[in-house]
C-alpha cells in the first residue's frame, strides 16, 4: 500500500508546472517543459510539445526562437518523460536586416556630398540581379580627385552599414538542429562574400583602376554571381 502511494505522489509531481513559461531574471534565459508516457512517445513527444510552446512563446513576441539546451528526467515505465527546454528569444534578424537597410539608405540619401557622384555610380542598388543603367554602365570616365574623395566618404558610411549587418548576424539565432545551423552559417557566408567582393572594387574605383562602368559591371557580375549560387544552394 505504502508503495502504491509513493508511485502516486511520484507521479503527481511529475505532472505539474508543465506547459509554463519559467524566467530566469539572472541570465535572461527561458524554461518551458511537457511530458508525456513512453508508450505514448515519452521525451520525443515531451520535447517536440516543449519546443512547440517556446516558439509560440516567442511568436507570440514577434520574436524568434533560439534553442540553448534541453533537460530529460523521468523513469520509462514509472513516470511519465518530462522534457525541458532552455531558449531564448531574439528579435527576428530579417526585421533587422530591413531596418538596417532602411538606415543605410537614408544616411546616403540625405548626405548632399554624395550628390557629386550619384549620377556616375549607383550608391545604393536595392535590385542586386539587375543590370546597371546605360549611362553609368558606358560611363568611361575615371574618378576626378574631388571625386575620390566623395567616393572615400560613401565607402565609409557603407563600412558602417556593413559593420551593422554583422552585428545582426553574429547575434542572430544559429538554428535549432545541425543543419539549420549549417544553412545559417552558409547564408550569411554568402552575405559576407557580397560586402568583401564590393569593398575590394569602391578601393579600385578610388584608386583610378576601374572606370565607372567598369566598376557597375563588375559589381553587377560579382554580386549576380553569389546571389545565383545561394540560390541554388
Amino acid at each position: 500500500m505504502k508503495k502504491i502511494i509513493s508511485l502516486i505522489i511520484i507521479l503527481i509531481i511529475a505532472g505539474c508546472a508543465t506547459g509554463a513559461i519559467e524566467s530566469d531574471i539572472n541570465n535572461g534565459t527561458l524554461k518551458t517543459s511537457e511530458s508525456e508516457w513512453a508508450v505514448y512517445g515519452g521525451w520525443n513527444v515531451s520535447s517536440n510539445k516543449a519546443k512547440q510552446l517556446a516558439m509560440n512563446h516567442c511568436g507570440n513576441l514577434a520574436q524568434v526562437y533560439s534553442f540553448i539546451s534541453e533537460e530529460r528526467t523521468g523513469t520509462p515505465g514509472w513516470t511519465k518523460l518530462k522534457s525541458t527546454i532552455t531558449f531564448s528569444c531574439k528579435p527576428d534578424p530579417n526585421i533587422l536586416f530591413k531596418a538596417s537597410s532602411d538606415q543605410c539608405k537614408k544616411e546616403i540619401q540625405n548626405n548632399s556630398e554624395l550628390d557629386l557622384i550619384k549620377d556616375k555610380v549607383e550608391l545604393y542598388r536595392t535590385i542586386t540581379d539587375s543590370s546597371p543603367p546605360f549611362e553609368i554602365a558606358t560611363n568611361k570616365s575615371f574618378p576626378s580627385e574631388r571625386e575620390q574623395e566623395v567616393i572615400a566618404k560613401w565607402a565609409k558610411i557603407r563600412e558602417g552599414c556593413v559593420k551593422r549587418d554583422f552585428e545582426i548576424s553574429a547575434n542572430a539565432p544559429k538554428g535549432n538542429t545541425p543543419l539549420e545551423i549549417s544553412y545559417n552559417e552558409k547564408i550569411n557566408g554568402y552575405r559576407s562574400q557580397i560586402n568583401a567582393f564590393v569593398s575590394e572594387l569602391i578601393v579600385a574605383l578610388y584608386q583610378s583602376k576601374l572606370t565607372y562602368g567598369e566598376f557597375a559591371q563588375k559589381r553587377y557580375e560579382m554580386v549576380n554571381a553569389i546571389i545565383s549560387s545561394e540560390r541554388d544552394y
